[in-house]
Parts: structure tokens; C-alpha cells; sequence
């Protein structure tokens, strides 16, 4: 499976995506996914704000915050430490994918909440 097959497929998870399931996601996973995973939603979540984000990216962007707020996905989220594997990886492959439109902004943002919820 090449790239744009995975992120075909992802683009299907962009349905599931929604602000208030990804905040719940999150305050639930805080402890259990880590710092840099987090970081990496939440720059994807502020990079959406991107008014020059094109279609595609946001596409990806909003397919991986997608799949990671499902609960069952392609590896079961309830199973212990492999359960965030796949969606760390698709988390990881949207970063890599919208890298050109990622703001100083975006990594601001992401580092203030960060903080606050780590102190």
C-alpha cells in the first residue's frame, strides 16, 4: 500500500473528527499517550486554523484526528500499550504529510495548552 492509498483510507475517518470528542480524547489519553504525542495532535488541531491549508491536507489532518479519537480502530485502543501504535503512526505520518504548513503558530499553541495541562 503505497502513501496516498493509506491516507485514501484515512480520509475516511475525517467523519469522525469533531472538537468536542477530540478535547475528551485527549483529557482521557493525557497521561496514557505522552507529551510528544499529544503535541504532535495538537499542532495538527492548530494547523487546521491555517487559512492557506489546502484541501488535501486538511483532508489528512482531519483524518488522523479522526482515527484518533475512535476507539476501535485498526489495533483496539482498550489494549494495552500496542492499543495508540497505529494511531501514534497515522498521527505521525499526517505531521510528516502537512509539514510545509505547520505555523510557528501552531507549535506555539500547542506548547501553551501543553503546559498547562503538564505544568
Amino acid at each position: 500500500m503505497n502513501i496516498d492509498q493509506i491516507f485514501k483510507k484515512i480520509d475516511d475517518y475525517a467523519q469522525h473528527f469533531s472538537d468536542r470528542q477530540l478535547w475528551e480524547k485527549i483529557a482521557r489519553m493525557t497521561k496514557k499517550v505522552g507529551y510528544e504525542v499529544l503535541r504532535s495532535v495538537l499542532i495538527l488541531y492548530y494547523t487546521l486554523e491555517n487559512p492557506e491549508l489546502p484541501g488535501k491536507v486538511r483532508a489528512v489532518i482531519l483524518g488522523a484526528l479522526g482515527y484518533f479519537i475512535l476507539p476501535v480502530d485498526l489495533i483496539p485502543d482498550f489494549i494495552p500499550i500496542v492499543g495508540m501504535s497505529d494511531d501514534i503512526a497515522i498521527v505521525a505520518a499526517a505531521i510528516a504529510y502537512a509539514s510545509l504548513y505547520i505555523t510557528q503558530e501552531a507549535k506555539d499553541k500547542a506548547e501553551a495548552k501543553l503546559k498547562m495541562w503538564f505544568k
